[in-house]
Protein backbone atom coordinates (compact mmCIF):
# COMPACT_ATOMS: atom_id res chain seq x y z
CA UNK A 1 0.00 0.00 0.00
CA UNK A 2 1.40 3.47 -1.02
CA UNK A 3 1.74 6.33 1.39
CA UNK A 4 -1.19 7.99 0.29
CA UNK A 5 -3.29 4.96 0.23
CA UNK A 6 -2.52 4.75 3.89
CA UNK A 7 -2.79 8.62 4.99
CA UNK A 8 -6.07 7.93 3.40
CA UNK A 9 -7.33 5.04 4.95
CA UNK A 10 -6.11 6.55 8.38
CA UNK A 11 -7.83 9.87 7.49
CA UNK A 12 -11.35 7.85 6.87
CA UNK A 13 -11.19 5.76 10.10
CA UNK A 14 -9.95 8.80 12.51
CA UNK A 15 -13.12 11.12 11.02
CA UNK A 16 -15.28 8.26 11.53
CA UNK A 17 -14.02 7.29 14.95
CA UNK A 18 -13.64 10.83 15.59
CA UNK A 19 -17.86 11.21 14.85
CA UNK A 20 -18.72 8.72 17.00
CA UNK A 21 -16.44 10.14 19.81
CA UNK A 22 -18.07 13.93 19.18
CA UNK A 23 -21.77 12.34 19.14
CA UNK A 24 -20.58 10.23 22.56
CA UNK A 25 -19.31 13.30 24.69
CA UNK A 26 -21.74 15.40 23.03
CA UNK A 27 -23.83 15.69 26.53
CA UNK A 28 -20.63 16.76 28.14
CA UNK A 29 -21.26 20.49 26.65
CA UNK A 30 -23.50 23.40 27.04
CA UNK A 31 -24.42 23.00 23.52
CA UNK A 32 -25.88 19.60 23.69
CA UNK A 33 -29.01 21.78 25.49
CA UNK A 34 -29.32 24.17 22.14
CA UNK A 35 -32.60 23.88 20.73
CA UNK A 36 -31.76 24.23 17.10
CA UNK A 37 -30.89 20.68 16.50
CA UNK A 38 -29.52 21.91 12.72
CA UNK A 39 -26.75 23.80 14.85
CA UNK A 40 -25.79 21.29 16.85
CA UNK A 41 -25.88 18.30 14.17
CA UNK A 42 -23.22 21.65 11.98
CA UNK A 43 -21.01 22.10 15.27
CA UNK A 44 -20.62 18.58 15.23
CA UNK A 45 -19.86 17.82 11.79
CA UNK A 46 -17.30 21.50 12.30
CA UNK A 47 -15.54 19.62 15.61
CA UNK A 48 -15.16 16.54 13.72
CA UNK A 49 -13.81 17.92 10.71
CA UNK A 50 -11.27 20.03 13.05
CA UNK A 51 -10.66 15.71 14.97
CA UNK A 52 -9.97 14.89 11.47
CA UNK A 53 -7.16 17.83 10.54
CA UNK A 54 -5.31 17.18 14.06
CA UNK A 55 -5.00 13.50 13.45
CA UNK A 56 -3.72 14.52 9.82
CA UNK A 57 -1.21 16.99 11.42
CA UNK A 58 -0.54 14.48 14.10
CA UNK A 59 0.08 12.04 11.55
CA UNK A 60 2.61 14.17 10.05
CA UNK A 61 4.37 14.88 12.84
CA UNK A 62 4.85 11.09 13.18
CA UNK A 63 5.93 10.57 9.93
CA UNK A 64 8.20 12.88 9.87
CA UNK A 65 9.60 11.74 13.23
CA UNK A 66 9.83 8.51 11.98
CA UNK A 67 10.63 9.48 9.24
CA UNK A 68 8.69 7.13 7.69
CA UNK A 69 4.65 8.07 5.92
CA UNK A 70 3.43 4.50 6.15
CA UNK A 71 4.62 4.80 9.56
CA UNK A 72 0.96 3.32 11.27
CA UNK A 73 1.87 -0.13 9.17
CA UNK A 74 5.96 -0.40 10.50
CA UNK A 75 6.23 1.52 13.34
CA UNK A 76 2.45 1.28 15.00
CA UNK A 77 3.38 2.34 19.09
CA UNK A 78 5.90 4.49 18.04
CA UNK A 79 3.79 6.89 15.83
CA UNK A 80 1.16 6.33 18.12
CA UNK A 81 3.22 7.80 20.47
CA UNK A 82 4.32 10.87 18.80
CA UNK A 83 0.97 11.14 17.32
CA UNK A 84 -0.97 11.24 20.60
CA UNK A 85 1.66 13.52 22.04
CA UNK A 86 1.04 16.29 19.66
CA UNK A 87 -2.62 15.74 19.93
CA UNK A 88 -3.20 16.01 23.49
CA UNK A 89 -1.11 19.05 23.24
CA UNK A 90 -3.17 20.96 20.45
CA UNK A 91 -6.15 19.58 22.48
CA UNK A 92 -4.78 21.17 25.50
CA UNK A 93 -4.54 24.43 24.23
CA UNK A 94 -7.52 24.61 22.00
CA UNK A 95 -9.63 23.51 24.87
CA UNK A 96 -8.16 26.14 27.31
CA UNK A 97 -8.62 28.81 24.78
CA UNK A 98 -11.77 28.15 23.49
CA UNK A 99 -13.93 27.57 26.57
CA UNK A 100 -11.84 30.28 28.92
CA UNK A 101 -10.47 32.78 26.63
CA UNK A 102 -12.37 33.01 23.76
CA UNK A 103 -15.81 31.45 24.66
CA UNK A 104 -16.58 29.51 21.88
CA UNK A 105 -18.40 26.76 23.89
CA UNK A 106 -18.48 25.75 27.36
CA UNK A 107 -18.59 22.37 29.57
CA UNK A 108 -21.56 21.30 31.32
CA UNK A 109 -20.93 20.33 35.19
CA UNK A 110 -20.86 16.69 34.13
CA UNK A 111 -17.78 17.41 32.14
CA UNK A 112 -15.02 15.97 34.46
CA UNK A 113 -11.90 18.19 34.23
CA UNK A 114 -8.29 17.90 34.73
CA UNK A 115 -6.45 21.29 35.57
CA UNK A 116 -9.76 23.20 34.14
CA UNK A 117 -9.63 21.17 30.73
CA UNK A 118 -12.05 18.40 30.22
CA UNK A 119 -11.31 15.50 30.40
CA UNK A 120 -13.29 13.86 27.41
CA UNK A 121 -11.25 15.69 24.82
CA UNK A 122 -8.13 14.18 26.75
CA UNK A 123 -9.44 10.73 26.78
CA UNK A 124 -10.33 11.27 22.71
CA UNK A 125 -6.97 11.93 22.13
CA UNK A 126 -5.39 8.98 24.08
CA UNK A 127 -7.42 6.31 22.59
CA UNK A 128 -8.40 7.05 19.09
CA UNK A 129 -5.03 7.21 17.30
CA UNK A 130 -4.63 3.65 19.14
CA UNK A 131 -8.01 2.92 17.87
CA UNK A 132 -7.22 4.16 14.21
CA UNK A 133 -3.52 2.33 13.75
CA UNK A 134 -5.41 -1.06 15.02
CA UNK A 135 -8.24 -0.66 12.49
CA UNK A 136 -6.05 0.24 9.82
CA UNK A 137 -2.98 -2.84 10.76
CA UNK A 138 -6.79 -4.99 10.99
CA UNK A 139 -8.18 -3.98 7.67
CA UNK A 140 -4.64 -3.42 5.40
CA UNK A 141 -2.89 -5.64 7.23
CA UNK A 142 1.05 -5.36 7.75
CA UNK A 143 1.58 -8.96 6.52
CA UNK A 144 0.86 -6.98 3.11
CA UNK A 145 3.08 -4.61 3.47
CA UNK A 146 7.08 -5.05 1.60
CA UNK A 147 9.38 -2.58 2.53
CA UNK A 148 11.04 -0.50 -0.37
CA UNK A 149 13.85 -2.80 -1.69
CA UNK A 150 12.81 -6.04 0.66
CA UNK A 151 13.09 -9.80 -0.84
CA UNK A 152 11.47 -12.92 0.49
CA UNK A 153 14.01 -14.56 2.24
CA UNK A 154 14.40 -18.87 1.60
CA UNK A 155 12.01 -19.01 4.78
CA UNK A 156 9.32 -16.56 3.38
CA UNK A 157 10.26 -13.59 5.83
CA UNK A 158 11.49 -10.66 4.32
CA UNK A 159 15.28 -9.69 3.57
CA UNK A 160 15.67 -6.62 5.23
CA UNK A 161 18.73 -7.65 7.23
CA UNK A 162 16.59 -7.81 10.29
CA UNK A 163 14.11 -9.97 9.57
CA UNK A 164 16.69 -12.91 8.39
CA UNK A 165 19.29 -12.90 10.45
CA UNK A 166 22.09 -11.32 7.93
CA UNK A 167 23.14 -7.95 6.06
CA UNK A 168 22.28 -6.77 3.23
CA UNK A 169 24.43 -3.99 2.96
Amino acid sequence: MRATGVILAWAAIELVLHLGWEIAQLPLYTIAGDPDRAYVVRAVLHCTAGDGLIALAAYAVAAVALRDARWPLHHGLRGVFFATVTALAYTAFSEWNNVYVEGNWAYREAMPRLLGIGLAPLAQWLLLPSAGVWLLRRFFGTARVRRAGSAPCGNGRKLDGRNCGHDVG
